[in-house]
């Protein structure tokens, strides 16, 4: 992959740096810039970026700048869905239905509270007991989701003896219609507002050796990626 690596200036006057992969033309595009007197870069995606030109460039940025070493981001993802002039949280609907948030799977990403949420996830999703605590009424009542669907998903629901197989269970091409009002919702539910709340920290280690996307599921690769920033480590003197 091509990566274009400029100097910024203004009347002559340097101010920062920035990377490009991609055509903005098309939005297959990634741009990272560095400003000289700012320790947080910015991170800018087109919505039809792959994860392989995003690992690109920040591990290029990562070589040429010894101290970018981290990012650090909250992960306000989002994706349209079909026939609904809607967007729902990626973060949420990719738990749903593949155990991990999309740059968890594609860049290595990890959770400031790594442990919990994992534990979080592992017992929400895997857990006989733990499903059948909550009946369908309890269900509805913790999801808070559009009542035209209720109907639909509940003998998939009342079929599965854990959350992750009801997930599974669900008609692929029917996921985002049937989940997209209120998964986010149930995901802050139950694992909580610090692990599925807007405010939960990320991070992705640099460098980042990438995934095969093969065996991820989501319905659209038009995605509204989170604009990234590195909060601390940075030493503008390397830019």
């Amino acid at each position: 992959m091509d990566i274009t690596d400029m100097i910024l200036k203004h009347k002559g006057m340097r101010y920062g740096r920035r990377f490009q992969i991609g055509d903005p033309e098309t939005a297959h595009t990634v741009l990272l810039s560095f400003n000289d007197q700012d320790e947080n870069p910015y991170i800018q995606f087109g919505e039809h970026c792959s994860a392989e030109q995003i690992a690109a460039i920040l591990n290029y940025a990562n070589l040429a700048i010894p101290s970018f070493t981290e990012v650090r981001f909250q992960d306000t993802s989002n994706f349209p869905v079909a026939n609904k002039r809607t967007y729902t949280r990626l973060y949420a609907f990719s738990i749903a239905f593949n155990g991990a948030s999309w740059y968890e799977y594609h860049l290595n990403a990890r959770h400031s509270q790594q442990t919990a949420y994992r534990s979080a996830v592992g017992r929400m999703m895997f857990s006989e007991e733990y499903k059948s605590a909550t009946t369908y009424r309890a269900f509805l009542y913790q999801s808070a989701f559009a009542f035209e669907v209720m109907d639909e998903l509940k003998p998939y629901y009342e079929a599965a003896n854990t959350f992750n197989a009801f997930f599974q269970s669900l008609p692929t091409a029917d996921r985002a219609r049937l989940t997209s009002d209120w998964i986010h919702e149930f995901m802050k539910y139950h694992l909580g507002n610090d692990i599925c709340g807007y405010n939960t920290e990320w991070i992705i280690p640099l460098p980042i050796i990438t995934v095969d996307d093969a065996n991820y599921y989501y319905p659209t690769t038009d995605i509204r990626h989170t604009p990234l920033y590195n909060t601390f480590g940075l030493d503008v003197s390397d830019i």
